[in-house]
């Protein structure tokens, strides 16, 4: 019998994969500075976290064993405080991720009493005493159980920092294949390392490829999509999140909505940090199969129109600006392009904006980019 094998673990999110910031009117939501609406479904994250700074024990092909008791892949919350924990019993423990010091995209809220019987208490960026869910228009349960919002970074930091101190190596690589033998398996890396050891376990998420089964996987999955809105005021109590909010309320002017809600409904989990910032999320718990991501999108749009939210126009520029090629928006913010550097900036933000930045493109850049290139024109002949 072959003592190597490879262990599956699935990598669960109860937040979306992205947040939006932004402002709010009507019904206590009110907009700062919002000159005309944004079509929500057109949002795309606003900036991308910058990688915790970290010294990294790493493992070097060639001058290192290539032989260990475990190799994880991937350095997500399970695979790091799974490879943490096992080096702990002294297994010679690497762990494989192409980017392991990125911050993680999805956000975690959690029971702190689970969190704390893990020795994770420091780890949490907000805390409410309660939870609330809301059944239907009559009906509402409180859960006198403390919740909480983690800190990726707190955590992160945390969990690095303990495999660190148990002797971990990391390698910075993408596993393009595992082979498996009798007596040991191996991973094939894309940039030629091979390791080889007793088990392998997959923690790189649910869409893994490593993983074979003996019958075609049938799963119910889960979809969310949130926004974290500053706001002048909202109707959320504050020593309270929402962990589930299943009324359709916001559906009763948009009966093709409603209908769609009922066959597969969604509901509201809410954060309320203080009285002008308010994380909101419009989940489907489960579905096989899953709910298709844009119906979540425009139940959540559904939710900001009866909340009265909407979102600054002159943000659809930077969502597409700021997903340039670092070289050009440094560039453009340090005035250090040159006009053909500037000409390249320029299709490429054709290219990274949604059909309606292109439209502001079009419609209001020329004479401004012609303004900017006759100053720079005149400061080259000075």
């Amino acid at each position: 019998m072959a003592i190597s094998d490879t262990l599956l673990l699935p990598q669960t999110s109860p937040f979306p994969p992205t947040t939006r910031r932004s402002s709010a009117p009507k019904n206590g939501l009110q907009i700062r500075n919002s000159a005309r609406s944004v079509n929500f479904l057109d949002l795309r994250p606003e900036s991308r976290p910058d990688p915790l700074i970290f010294d990294l024990p790493l493992f070097r092909p060639g001058s290192d064993s290539s032989r260990f008791d475990v190799v994880v892949v991937g350095a997500g919350p399970a695979g790091l405080r799974l490879a943490g924990e096992v080096a702990g019993y002294g297994i010679k423990v690497c762990c494989v991720d192409p980017s392991p010091l990125s911050p993680w995209p999805n956000n975690y809220g959690v029971w702190i009493d689970e969190f704390r019987a893990l020795g994770l208490q420091d780890c949490f960026h907000k805390t409410w005493p309660m939870a609330s869910v809301y059944l239907d228009d009559r009906k509402v349960k409180y859960l006198h159980r403390p919740y909480a919002q983690v800190s990726r970074k707190k955590l992160k930091t945390r969990l690095m920092e303990e495999c660190a101190a148990k002797g971990v190596k990391f390698h910075k690589a993408k596993v393009w294949e595992m082979e498996h033998q009798e007596f040991q398996s191996s991973v094939h890396c894309d940039d030629g390392a091979q390791i080889k050891a007793s088990l392998i376990i997959d923690a790189s998420g649910f869409s893994t490829k490593f993983i074979e089964y003996s019958k075609p996987r049938n799963c119910g999955f889960q979809i969310a999509h949130g926004i974290l809105a500053e706001v002048e005021e909202h109707p959320f109590d504050l020593n309270k999140m929402v962990l589930m909010d299943w009324r359709d309320t916001h559906l009763a002017n948009e009966p093709y909505l409603r209908q769609e809600n009922k066959k597969a409904p969604t509901f509201l989990y809410a954060m309320p940090f203080d009285s002008n910032l308010i994380f909101l999320e419009e989940t489907s718990l489960v579905g096989r199969p899953a709910l298709p991501y844009a119906a979540v999108k425009r139940r959540m749009a559904a939710r900001l129109r009866h909340l009265g939210i909407r979102l600054d126009g002159t943000r659809r520029f930077f969502d597409g600006f700021f997903d340039l090629d670092a070289f050009y928006w440094e560039g453009f913010l340090s005035s250090s392009l040159s006009l053909s550097e500037l000409a390249m900036l320029s299709l490429s933000m054709f290219g990274h904006g949604s059909t309606m930045s292109r439209v502001d493109i079009l419609t209001k850049c020329p004479l401004p980019l012609v303004r900017m290139v006759a100053n720079l024109a005149l400061q080259s002949i000075r």
